[in-house]
């Protein structure tokens, strides 16, 4: 268990870094009234969590003490923290929908039944717990993969040229 939990210290970090920005939404009013800015200004989540991901990468290398020229290390590595980051993120839904903006689904619903004109049901049904702890565990698991392959490359890359 040792061996992951420097994984799971940057899984939780990147856990914490995601519900402190939904704070701020909440607090911006981004999950209210103003809740197109919700959508608008996700991106700047993405790069902080992007960022994140790879000193975490880097980070755990670092301490693994192997070279970070051999992909496999660093995709096993990216595929157990993506696959930590996976475990807890209904942990983070749960907080976000119950005690951050316990608000936010209804207001999602109701925004996207005025900007997309489509049926209360309907959005009911695409924007629902259920729906949602299953969708977006997926997303993280996809995104942390990508993600994995993409630094694998550039830390193969910049450890050749060194």
């Amino acid at each position: 268990m040792s061996e992951y939990q420097l994984h799971l210290k940057w899984a939780l970090l990147l856990l914490g870094t995601l519900l402190t920005w939904q704070v701020i939404e909440r607090f911006a009013g981004w999950h209210g009234s103003y809740i197109d800015y919700h959508y608008k200004f996700s991106f700047i989540n993405l790069i902080i969590f992007v960022v994140i991901y790879y000193l975490a990468f880097v980070d755990i290398l670092k301490h693994k003490e192997q070279s970070i020229s051999d992909k496999y290390v660093i995709r096993i590595n990216g595929i157990v923290l993506t696959l930590i980051v996976c475990l807890l993120t209904p942990v983070g839904l749960w907080l976000l929908y119950n005690f951050i903006s316990p608000n936010l689904m209804s207001e999602e619903i109701a925004y996207k039944i005025t900007t997309e004109n489509i049926k209360p049901a309907a959005a009911a049904q695409l924007i629902n717990s259920k729906v949602l702890l299953a969708k977006i565990p997926f997303i993280a698991g996809a995104s942390g993969i990508s993600l994995t392959v993409v630094f694998s490359k550039i830390l193969t890359y910049r450890s050749a040229q060194v």
